[in-house]
């Protein structure tokens, strides 16, 4: 992944928005928040570990990302650094822990055949963004000593956030079911990445992390429900929601 930059060396030429990352990244941590307000409000007493672990690391993942950005916005190279030892402790709990809820959804959706073409949808969605975040992940650590890059892998990480944590949030705000939901965040995060593509261009950019990104959430977006209808028999989404 190639990257040739044009410098910007003030505030009349072009600046991406992906040195802005920490007001996007601090925006989904908010959305995130909000989305599950209410497990955290009244239902956090009723989760079992598996369920605690994963919010805590993500929402640890989030803070550390916000962090790092500033951090490297100010060039203190060495503070930044010196937070990737907690970065990598809440990326590998977070996508451990993300492993058993995903079994969690999948076994309810075999249980109620009503509600199972939404379980199974869930089920494929949520593997998918757990690839792509392991996936921007690896790339990130790859590429630690080419700065375009890792910088962009991990900021990419953070949109992963955005169907279960929005989706949840505009599943209360739009009386949405839980696929509306998912494709209002996969929306979201595919518009924030086309924006960053477009910044990232205008500045002289030619980094692939988030091309490659937006590719992945749109066939994310266009390939779960289908693939969700493959693993089992469909029932009516809306009837499902009723019952």
């Amino acid at each position: 992944m190639s990257t040739v930059a044009r410098p910007v060396t003030s505030f009349a030429g072009v600046i991406p928005l992906h040195d802005r990352a920490i007001w996007w990244i601090g925006g989904i941590t908010l959305l995130t928040l909000l989305g599950f307000q209410p497990t955290l409000g009244t239902r956090l007493a009723q989760l079992d570990v598996a369920h605690v672990a994963h919010g805590v690391a993500s929402l640890g993942w989030l803070l550390v990302l916000m962090v790092q950005a500033e951090l490297i916005r100010r060039g203190e190279r060495a503070r930044h650094r010196g937070l990737a030892v907690a970065g990598v402790v809440c990326a590998v709990v977070l996508t451990t822990t993300a492993v058993p809820m995903v079994q969690v959804t999948a076994a309810r959706a075999a249980a109620d055949p009503a509600r199972g073409v939404i379980g199974r949808f869930l089920v494929v969605m949520d593997t998918g963004l757990l690839l792509v975040f392991t996936a921007a992940f690896a790339v990130a650590v790859a590429n630690v000593r080419r700065p375009a890059t890792h910088s962009r892998a991990m900021a990419a990480t953070a949109l992963v956030a955005l169907p279960p944590g929005l989706g949840r949030w505009a599943m209360r705000l739009f009386h949405l079911d839980p696929v509306g939901g998912s494709y209002v965040g996969l929306a979201v995060g595919a518009g924030l990445l086309l924006a960053l593509v477009i910044t990232d261009r205008r500045a002289g950019v030619r980094d692939r992390v988030y091309p490659v990104m937006l590719a992945v959430m749109l066939l994310i977006a266009a390939g779960s429900a289908p693939v969700a209808r493959l693993l089992g028999p469909g029932v009516d989404a809306e009837a499902a929601v009723r019952r």
